[in-house]
């Protein structure tokens, strides 16, 4: 190497070495006593360091799909009880044998390793809900690890999610009826709801508003109270009746719609009806909502009829048209129904009609996005592009 001249030595200013050498000296200072501090810590709060509470700190650390990893299909258990729901951008895949949720249909988030006879999950924006219909406990995730669980002494009957990470558990009591224990994002019991009759279902229009579903029989039909409740009130807000019972509920941008038996209806936000739609001696087979508008399939039971689609808002029915019968799902993505057959998805909108192949063996479709679908197959699960 070449030697620099005399006269091009770096020359080393002494008050800005003291100045860098007091620097480092901090520097070590600050690891030793934040080393120090955290030995103190744990060692005062040894006790409350447990992992009950560690999983309480994950409440809010959500991730959304990892589109780095994300594939077209997705692999697990083959399982007759696997329920399959929508989660976060990911798919989550309940069964007997636990929960796992698989992100963006690539490599698995996390596998819990629990129990069930009759697996059955409930979700929204916040928290997923996994329980055992007829069992007593119930588990809530979030998109990386189960944050709570609880043991009930009572039998569960139902679940729901809000948006805002409230969330209920119907239970049956020990006289007869029925207590909907709600809880708030931080798992904490903010109170109970008794109710005498039969409630089959509950369900939460926003953070704050929650349905529930009870069955009315007037010794020849069945009809359905659906009494709107605001958390924290003492009262529930407003009761309203449908024939037979309900099949789904849903929000709109102005109110909320309720599917039941033999037929649709709209409502606005505080309850009054605004439109309803009778289905007549047709059944209900599958049904699914996107925006303000209701997709349901129905089974005609006409001479000459196999299946019948129809979209329906608030102001008006979009479209209808005839399909085969041996649907096994649908999903309503943007103005298409799509509906899932053995061996292909048939796309449906107004006067048009579109085939995709897929392989045999679906069992249940589910929408991604509006150009997007994912359907769920005995041992995986694959996107589909909407044709």
């Amino acid at each position: 190497m070449q030697k620099l001249p005399e006269s091009e030595t770096v020359q080393i200013n002494e008050y800005y070495a003291r100045i860098s050498k007091k620097l480092r000296n901090i520097k070590y200072l600050m690891i030793l006593l934040m080393v120090v501090s955290l030995v103190f810590i744990l060692w005062a709060y040894r006790n409350r360091l447990t992992y009950d509470n560690f999983r309480y700190l994950l409440r809010d650390m959500d991730e959304a799909g990892n589109t780095v990893v994300s594939s077209d299909s997705v692999y697990y258990t083959a399982n007759d009880t696997n329920n399959y729901l929508f989660f976060r951008g990911d798919l989550a895949v309940a069964s007997s044998d636990g929960v796992a949720l698989h992100r963006a249909l690539g490599s698995r988030s996390f596998e819990d390793d629990v129990i069930f006879k009759s697996p059955s999950v409930a979700g929204s924006e916040k928290y997923m809900i996994a329980y055992d219909t007829g069992g007593t406990s119930f588990y809530v995730y979030n998109s990386i690890s189960r944050v709570y669980n609880e043991t009930l002494e009572r039998t569960i009957a139902d679940c729901a999610a809000a948006d805002n990470g409230n969330f209920a558990v119907l239970t049956k009591n020990n006289i007869g009826g029925y207590v909907i224990r709600l809880y708030d994002k931080n798992f904490r019991l903010s109170g109970e709801i008794t109710r005498e009759r039969y409630v089959y279902a509950v369900d939460y229009f926003d953070g704050e508003r929650l349905g529930i579903f009870e069955c009315v029989s007037n010794g020849i039909t069945l009809s359905t109270d659906f009494l709107i409740y605001t958390v924290g009130s003492e009262d529930i807000d407003k009761t309203v009746r449908v024939p037979g019972m309900v099949l789904e509920c849903g929000k709109t941008s102005d109110g909320f719609y309720l599917l039941y038996d033999t037929g649709l209806s709209f409502f606005d936000n505080s309850g009054e009806k605004v439109i309803s739609y009778s289905f007549g001696t047709s059944g209900v087979m599958y049904a699914d909502a996107y925006g303000d508008a209701v997709a349901v399939l129905l089974d005609e039971n006409k001479i000459g009829s196999d299946c019948g689609v129809y979209v329906y808002t608030a102001e008006k029915q979009l479209y209808s048209a005839h399909v085969d019968s041996g649907a096994k799902g649908i999903a309503l993505c943007g103005d298409d129904s799509c509906i899932l057959y053995d061996g292909k998805i048939v796309t449906v909108n107004d006067g048009e009609k579109k085939e995709t192949e897929i392989p045999n063996g679906g069992r249940k479709i589910i929408r991604q996005s509006k150009e997007s679908l994912i359907v769920c197959y005995n041992d995986y699960a694959r996107i589909f592009e909407v044709e």
